[in-house]
């Protein structure tokens, strides 16, 4: 039988796998001017980024942050409002007139902000490992529970301050 420490890692594996893709796809359609491309793959990860994102900052960074401290736990919560930025813009200029280049040149800084966190933020899977086996269950019923409540991203965002709170 899996162990609830055991399904919590794969399913955040999981989640960063998504987000992994995402990014990459998103950073490649914006990088050779896909611009609507970029803009569906933007729709895409406001979707499936927003349960995971949530439970990071609901659930997982205050522990982190009780562990590695308030600066560490700050640039994550910050890392994830600039891949957010990218996504927000996209999100809302849905026309159909090409990206200009400075806004090309920011979105793209800003997706590989998000790339580069989803590819690193599988580490922080030591600090779930590090609980005990009643509260892997607990943390792998929140992550379920933001699942099944499928807030997207941006939904998330607008009622939450940017420290998770």
């Amino acid at each position: 039988m899996k162990t609830a420490r055991i399904a919590l890692e794969e399913e955040f594996a999981t989640d960063h796998r998504k987000l992994t893709r995402g990014f990459a796809a998103l950073l490649e359609a914006l990088k050779t001017a896909h611009d609507d491309e970029a803009r569906q793959v933007a729709d895409h990860i406001d979707l499936v980024g927003g349960p995971h994102i949530e439970f990071e900052e609901t659930v997982l960074y205050p522990v982190v942050e009780r562990v590695e401290g308030p600066t560490f736990a700050s640039q994550l919560y910050s890392e994830h409002r600039t891949a957010f930025e990218a996504v927000a813009w996209l999100l809302k200029h849905t026309e159909k007139e090409p990206i200009d280049d400075i806004a090309r040149a920011r979105l793209v800084d800003q997706v590989q902000t998000g790339l580069d966190h989803a590819e690193s933020c599988g580490s922080l899977m030591g600090h779930l490992t590090a609980l005990d086996e009643s509260q892997h269950e607990t943390f792998l019923q929140k992550l379920y529970a933001c699942r099944e409540a499928g807030r997207r991203w941006s939904d998330y965002c607008t009622s939450h301050e940017p420290n998770g709170k």
